[in-house]
């Protein structure tokens, strides 16, 4: 029986996409994420450090990024840290904070609304899945800026599922919480923030990494 099983995993492997994973350097099939549940992912998760679609577009945008800026001695203020990121952003940069309202076990517990933070203190900002969560988005953005230095870098990630933001009158328990749905007009509300605004995509990245998500919503309500 169990070298039955082994044999339909080998096979079901021979016949599935074959990817690589810009983090570990995995090459070979990736898993589905969620598989019992309603919305599960294919190919979402690499097998070996367990990224998903939008860690591996990130790491791809820092590691792009740092062919051009030298991270070496700059800061970066970390919200809401992914564990994934935890060890090659310390190699990457002289000096990471992480901070979070609600998380435990990071540097500095904190509001983005309301900082902490002296003004221009970290050269690069990263907040991924954060800004749908937060209802005055454009005070958290203020925050992000005013932290930032002269030409601080600030790297701000959200999940796209409409052509125009549609925002909710209350936390959507459908959308874990968030109380907006982001559209492609999203940031462009943050364009004066910022001396330059760039827009980058799943579709930015090579496909071999796997940014894309294919995820089955026939299920859902």
């Amino acid at each position: 029986m169990k070298n039955s099983k082994l044999l339909k995993f080998r096979m079901k492997n021979l016949f599935s996409p074959s990817f690589t994973c810009p983090i570990c350097n995995y090459r070979g099939p990736f898993q589905t994420a969620r598989p019992d549940h309603v919305l599960k992912r294919r190919h979402a998760y690499c097998p070996n450090c367990k990224s998903i679609e939008r860690q591996r577009v990130q790491w791809q945008i820092f590691h792009e990024l740092a062919a051009i800026h030298s991270f070496k001695d700059k800061k970066l203020l970390h919200f809401a840290p992914e564990p994934i990121f935890h060890s090659v952003f310390r190699k990457l940069f002289a000096q990471v904070t992480t901070t979070d309202l609600v998380m435990p076990d990071v540097d500095v517990r904190a509001d983005i609304c309301q900082l902490p933070f002296p003004d221009g203190s970290y050269d690069v900002v990263f907040a991924s899945h954060v800004l749908g969560l937060i209802q005055n988005d454009r005070q958290a953005m203020s925050e992000v800026r005013r932290v930032l230095s002269l030409k601080g870098l600030a790297i701000i990630e959200v999940p796209i599922t409409s052509v125009k933001t549609i925002e909710y009158d209350k936390p959507n328990p459908l959308a874990h919480g968030n109380v907006r749905a982001p559209g492609l007009d999203y940031y462009d509300k943050f364009a004066d923030l910022f001396e330059h605004l760039k827009k980058i995509t799943s579709e930015d990245v090579s496909s071999k990494y796997q940014p894309f998500i294919y995820c089955d919503w026939t299920g859902f309500p």
